[in-house]
């Protein structure tokens, strides 16, 4: 792997984690069994990704290049089920397009020796432009989630500016 984007599979990671953890406060608004379900496997999901993340930058390549395959079908699953839940199609978009090439990297990193993966972490120019591309995806995603149903991330319709004078 390129070490321009050896963190870059954390980072997407980060950026997903993120992003199926507001996926599961909107389904969380659903007061079903089945809403009460898909939100715990979306915390779960996205509780993994954000640790894997922490795992693969302390360590300085993606680690567990199977399990991050079958976390990457797991994830997209969930995204979908949440659609259905009442989760925003464009954060579930933004998913699917932070995960392909986060699982696709883990796994041309999977061959590289010891020796490869004993490099220090990329330069700090990779991990900056890493970081660039998964706030600019993940950023206008999650204005589209609602956390609660009194106010959106985004709505200002509700906004009092006298609010507790």
């Amino acid at each position: 792997m390129r070490s321009i984007a050896r963190s870059w599979p954390a980072l997407f990671a980060w950026g997903a984690g993120l992003l199926h953890i507001a996926l599961a406060a909107q389904v969380a608004r659903t007061a079903s069994v089945p809403g009460a379900f898909v939100m715990s496997a979306l915390l779960l999901q996205g509780a993994a990704e954000l640790t894997w993340g922490v795992l693969s930058l302390s360590r300085g390549r993606p680690v567990a290049a199977r399990a991050v395959v079958a976390g990457a079908m797991t994830g997209l699953v969930l995204a979908a089920v949440a659609i259905g839940g009442g989760g925003s199609p464009v954060a579930a978009a933004a998913v699917v397009v932070l995960m392909v090439p986060a699982s696709m990297l883990t796994w041309s990193a999977r061959a590289r020796t010891t020796a490869a993966s004993a490099r220090p972490l990329l330069p700090a120019v990779g991990m900056v432009v890493g970081a660039v591309l998964v706030a600019g995806l993940v950023t206008p995603a999650l204005s589209t989630t609602t956390g609660s149903v009194e106010h959106g991330h985004g709505d200002l319709s509700s906004f009092d500016p006298h609010a507790g004078h």
